[in-house]
């Protein structure tokens, strides 16, 4: 059965063809902006996105192996632009992508691998006002079932290794020094009780007393917000 994302009809204000655009033409769209109003203005309740699923997968890959190549947007910018990729303002763009039966799973599942980068090489030193910590959290909104322990099988075939890649990337950066409150609150979104506790138990053997392993305790029982 084919993942199928719910859409209410709206009255559309514009459409917005992307289909086929370079590395650089996907950056402008996602951070090359004034101001935070734009992504409820052109969100999806109003505009009609049109884009090729594969290339946006692709040139998502590459900003995270290489989040370098946003630098040359203000601060303010790159902002925006992490809150607007895996939200649901325009989840065509890329968050829904991910789920997107018509992709193979290979590409799916190696754009989610390259997370693990975005947060060593950049939210690791900056973490862009939360974008990082709410990161996971905000890919919840396109996700066809959610991770929940009443909900785990609700991910198919062909989404559950996409789930399992979004587990793995969160055990990695758990493990990124000033990537543990983002680890810790991505596991608690999407992990069952069985991943927290293969995955924080372990971290907490180690971890000193103090707000994180206090928060990481939470985590572990799915009891943070």
């Amino acid at each position: 059965m084919a993942a199928v994302r719910a859409r209410v009809p709206f009255v559309i204000e514009r459409e917005i063809d992307l289909r086929g655009v370079s590395f650089d033409q996907f950056l402008a769209h996602a951070f090359d902006r004034s101001g935070p109003e734009w992504q409820v203005k052109e969100s999806e309740d109003t505009t009609l996105l049109e884009v090729d699923a594969a290339l946006q997968i692709q040139h998502a890959e590459r900003l995270f192996r290489d989040p370098s190549c946003v630098a040359r947007f203000s601060r303010d910018q790159r902002v925006q632009g992490f809150w607007f990729l895996p939200n649901w303002f325009q989840p065509d763009f890329f968050s829904w992508q991910i789920w997107n039966h018509d992709l193979p799973i290979s590409p799916r599942i190696s754009c989610v691998n390259a997370m693990s980068v975005l947060y060593r090489d950049l939210f690791a030193h900056d973490d862009h006002d939360d974008r990082g910590y709410m990161w996971f959290d905000l890919l919840e909104g396109a996700a066809p079932g959610r991770a929940g322990d009443s909900a785990a099988g609700t991910f198919c075939s062909l989404c559950m290794p996409v789930r399992n890649a979004l587990i793995g990337v969160l055990q990695e950066i758990l493990a990124i020094a000033g990537c543990e409150r983002a680890a810790l609150h991505g596991l608690n979104h999407w992990g069952t009780a069985a991943d927290r506790a293969a995955i924080i138990d372990p971290w907490l053997r180690s971890a000193p007393p103090g707000k994180m392993r206090d928060y990481a305790l939470l985590c572990r029982d799915g009891k943070a917000e």
